[in-house]
């Protein structure tokens, strides 16, 4: 395995087949051989290897904790290869969920925002320059609703919330929204 590690990929799991009927027919010393930097060579082959000869090589290693034929160590550090891949592929799908969920959220958020009424909108410009003036901020100047948003979701519902209620005639401001 060691001389072939570099080279062809297409080699390397018939390499590892011989391996395997080496190590359950004959054992013995063979054993101690392929223990001896087995968690380098398995992760060698296995990096190397197309996805479908991962998932069998994966199957060869299973034998090998089945048959004993390695320490409960030994087997953990050839293993480890596979489960650093999973907990790269768990990441990556939690990732895609993630990102897909906030695809969803934005694009929901900008339905919502392109429906808004023009005195809505108005009412909320009113609103956020109010707010800006109170603030005493200049880099506020040139924030804009959709900068709000962005930078701060829950205060722009609640400019949007306090606007609503000004428009269907209640009084209440944006202090007192913020303080349910």
């Amino acid at each position: 395995v060691d001389q072939h590690r570099e080279e062809n990929p297409g080699i390397k799991l018939p390499l590892v087949y011989l391996l395997d009927s080496i190590l359950k027919n004959v054992g013995g010393i063979f054993i101690d051989l392929a223990a001896k930097d087995a968690g380098i060579w398995m992760r060698k082959v296995f990096e190397t290897v197309k996805d479908v000869d991962k998932s069998r090589l994966r199957r060869v290693h299973g034998t090998w904790r089945d048959a004993a034929l390695f320490s409960e160590d030994k087997l953990k550090q050839m293993a480890r290869c596979f489960d650093e891949a999973d907990a790269r592929t768990k990441q990556a799908a939690h990732e895609a969920v993630a990102r897909k969920q906030n695809t969803e959220r934005q694009r929901t958020a900008a339905v919502v925002d392109a429906a808004l009424s023009q005195s809505l909108k108005s009412q909320m410009l009113v609103l956020l320059e109010d707010l800006k003036r109170d603030i005493d901020m200049p880099d506020a100047a040139g924030l804009t609703l959709d900068g709000l948003a962005e930078m701060n979701p829950t205060l722009y519902e609640n400019l949007k919330a306090t606007a609503t209620d000004m428009m269907h005639g209640n009084t209440t401001n944006l202090d007192d929204s913020s303080q349910d």
